[in-house]
């Protein structure tokens, strides 16, 4: 009797103990999933939160640094001395970020193709000579020039179609000469120019149609040469030039029609010569000559190789 009870206990017990494993395993599980759900709320919640955050505050933070790094660019740093750019590896990022230049600045024979390096220059002491770029087409990197020392020369650059990026020019101590660049098609970017301390020459600029950016001038104080420029048609932008203290020459400009915008001229120190202009109406340049004579004017007019058959009204 003992022997056959005591199987059926034991069983009996097995099962017992068996079945509250059951439950807790199943609340356990459950209990678990749920602390794993929660969990990954709390995990997915801090995540977006936290990014966000982060993503907001540093655009912000490169924004201001951004700003602030642009404000900040030009300085009043002041180079003493001059500067030479020559060949094909040389650059200006010696000079980036200073104001001005003590002295001379020539940038010849080179092959760059913009001055952005220089967009905090104010004043060359010296001259600026840009001469022989074939590359150099924009002058937007001297936007803050506003005075030249001495003179300014634009010759032999192959690209150059506008003088743009000079409008904050004001003075030059001594000669501007604009020469034999072969798409230069305007003078507009001068047109803040007010004062050239000696001669203006424009010469071999076969795409030039006008000089409207010289209308501030009003004096020249030695010599005006425009010279075989083969699209220029008049003289317009030389209204208010009143004194000539040297030469007038405007010479072998193959499409020349007209040039009464230089009629205000009352006062010539030199020589008249108009030569070999085949459109210009002869008319006009005896018509100038004798009005500086009016006006007391004692120097010699060479006026040849015009168009003696065309009236003037």
């Amino acid at each position: 009797m003992t022997l056959t009870r005591l199987p059926i206990l034991i069983a009996a017990l097995s099962l017992a103990a068996a079945a509250p494993a059951g439950c807790d395993d199943t609340k356990g599980g459950k209990g678990d999933a749920g602390t794993d759900t929660d969990a990954d709320t709390d995990t997915d919640t801090d995540t977006d939160t936290d990014t966000d955050t982060d993503t907001d505050t540093d655009a912000g933070t490169d924004t201001d640094a951004d700003t602030d790094s642009d404000a900040d660019t030009c300085g009043d740093d002041v180079f003493d001395g001059s500067v030479s750019v020559t060949g094909g590896d040389a650059g200006l990022d010696e000079w980036a970020g200073v104001a001005g230049i003590t002295g001379n600045v020539a940038i010849e024979f080179s092959d760059l193709s913009d001055l952005e390096p220089l967009a905090c220059l104010e004043f060359v002491g010296g001259y600026l000579s840009l001469w022989g770029n074939p590359d150099l087409g924009d002058l937007s990197g001297l936007a803050r020039l506003a005075e030249i020392g001495d003179y300014l020369r634009l010759w032999d650059n192959d690209l150059l179609s506008s003088v743009d990026g000079l409008e904050e020019l004001a003075s030059i101590g001594s000669t501007l000469y604009v020469d034999d660049n072969d798409l230069l098609a305007d003078l507009d970017g001068l047109g803040g120019l007010q004062d050239v301390g000696w001669s203006v020459s424009i010469d071999g600029n076969p795409a030039l149609s006008d000089l409207t950016g010289l209308a501030g001038l009003t004096d020249i104080y030695w010599n005006l040469t425009i010279w075989d420029n083969d699209s220029l048609q008049t003289l317009g932008g030389l209204e208010n030039v009143a004194a000539i203290d040297g030469q007038l020459t405007i010479s072998q400009n193959e499409q020349l029609l007209d040039m009464n915008a230089i009629d205000g001229l009352a006062e010539l120190g030199g020589n008249l010569v108009v030569q070999d202009n085949p459109d210009l109406p002869s008319c006009q340049a005896a018509e100038l000559a004798a009005s500086l004579a009016d006006a007391g004017w004692a120097g010699s007019a060479t006026i040849s190789g015009n168009d003696d058959d065309a009236g003037c009204d």
